[in-house]
């Protein structure tokens, strides 16, 4: 709990988070630092300011979309090392119980827990790109997450989607997001935004030419509406067929009501049905600049830490180690 008095006391009520940092290799905090970079930097450092024309605009989207892509890739490559690395580490610790070993079962857990770890940030660096393409609108996001949805983070899915991603995004105005690899998308297998035309789509990818064909005709059936195709289309259909027809069906329902609204600004929920109206705001994200400062102003020889509380429920701490780099956790 956050002190009553942030003035009083604070030394004696507060004490330095766990450095999640310390634990990981160094290597990682490499990839995690270019990371930070390609993902909020290389657009900027691209193009010069101001941006008066939407020329000039486009240019910058361009290389900011090359940052992102570049991040992605590199999202896809690491992760798909930490899954094969965390299946390992899942193997060691049922073998460590096997052979009894209290110490290794402890090390294999805490392995699995450290790969987790990486798993989350990188999966967090991918969040910043959908973040900062929907202007951090939390109604827009919204429309993203389905009641009841999974994340199906792979090795397979990232193999399947990301050959689709890149293709897509040779398009400099375009981002494609392979959404098993971010963490709060429950729709389509890559979200593309086309920042020219201002449009959202998805893209579903379809293993299998029966799969891919039924998904097709359920896609045409809603999109035409037309009663006699979809009787025609599936007279042949066994029982399998017809639920993995209606299952596509359901699926392709879902994502037209989802794209309407968020290119519309407006429409039905398709978790309640209730309608929504996305306002979209002008208001720049609030910052917390101010607050890091603060804490930054604090530290000295003897005082290699410092915590804030933002909102009464965030604490924010910036670190000294050793005099010689700043770190800041949140």
């Amino acid at each position: 709990m956050p002190p009553k008095n942030q003035e009083d006391s604070n030394e004696e009520q507060l004490q330095p988070f766990l450095r999640l940092g310390k634990y990981l290799p160094e290597d990682f905090i490499k990839v995690a630092e270019e990371l930070l970079f390609l993902v909020r930097e290389y657009g900027i450092k691209k193009t010069p300011l101001p941006h008066t024309t939407k020329e000039q605009y486009l240019n910058f989207v361009a290389h900011v979309h090359d940052g992102w892509k570049q991040a992605q890739r590199l999202i896809a490559v690491h992760l798909t090392d930490a899954l094969n690395r965390r299946d390992k580490a899942h193997n060691n610790t049922k073998e460590q119980h096997r052979l009894r070993d209290k110490n290794g079962q402890r090390m294999a857990r805490f392995e699995v827990c450290r790969i987790d770890v990486e798993i989350t940030v990188l999966r967090r660096m991918l969040d910043v790109i959908l973040w900062t393409v929907f202007s951090c609108e939390h109604s827009t996001l919204q429309r993203l997450v389905v009641v009841g949805g999974k994340h199906n983070l792979s090795i397979k899915n990232i193999e399947d989607a990301m050959p689709t991603a890149d293709d897509i995004n040779e398009d400099p105005h375009v981002i494609a997001l392979c959404t098993d690899m971010l963490s709060l998308v429950h729709i389509g297998d890559v979200l593309v935004i086309n920042r020219r035309e201002g449009m959202v789509s998805f893209v579903e990818l379809k293993a299998g030419k029966k799969n891919y064909d039924i998904s097709k005709a359920a896609e045409f059936s809603v999109l035409s509406g037309c009663g006699f195709f979809e009787f025609f289309a599936t007279a042949e259909f066994n029982q399998t067929d017809i639920k993995h027809f209606e299952r596509a069906k359901r699926q392709m329902k879902r994502n037209q009501t989802i794209i309407e609204t968020i290119n519309n600004e407006g429409g039905n929920d398709h978790n309640t049905g209730a309608k929504v109206h996305i306002n979209t705001t002008k208001d720049a994200p609030k910052m917390w600049s101010e607050t890091i400062m603060n804490c930054y102003e604090q530290l000295s020889e003897t005082r290699k830490w410092a915590i804030a509380t933002i909102d009464k429920c965030v604490h924010v701490g910036v670190y000294n180690d050793a005099g010689s780099s700043l770190k800041c956790n949140a």
